[in-house]
């Protein structure tokens, strides 16, 4: 991905969380799910009412995560999400979502589980 600058905010717009990014989280659940998500992917709820897949709102509210990576992509069974192209749903997401997902962005963050990205 490399640095990148949400294309859906207009004209200098900001929201409550930062709209540029150069990094990616990856997030392991109890469930065996794990995704890989953009540092922005709060921006992109939040200020952009995206709505996620449900699984992963699922997995954020209900779930367990017990641990965040950096993996590859490639034949891993991650699940890419918050990579938004042209047109998204949106909508509102469950009350505490986005700040359980918060919570989980930033210690992955500061376990150095962050990873700056070239392209996924």
């Amino acid at each position: 991905m490399g640095f990148h600058t949400c294309e859906f905010c207009k004209n200098g717009e900001k929201g409550r969380y930062p709209n540029t990014s150069s990094g990616d989280v990856t997030l392991n659940f109890s469930s065996g799910n794990s995704y890989v998500m953009p540092d922005m992917i709060l921006h992109y709820v939040f200020d952009h009412g995206w709505v996620p897949p449900k699984r992963f709102i699922d997995d954020v509210i209900n779930g367990e995560a017990t641990s965040s990576d950096r993996m590859q992509m490639r034949g891993s069974g991650l699940v890419s999400v918050g990579y938004l192209r042209e047109s998204f749903e949106t909508g509102s997401v469950p009350e505490g979502f986005i700040e359980k997902l918060e919570i989980l962005m930033v210690a992955a963050s500061l376990s150095g589980n962050r990873l700056q990205t070239k392209s996924l």
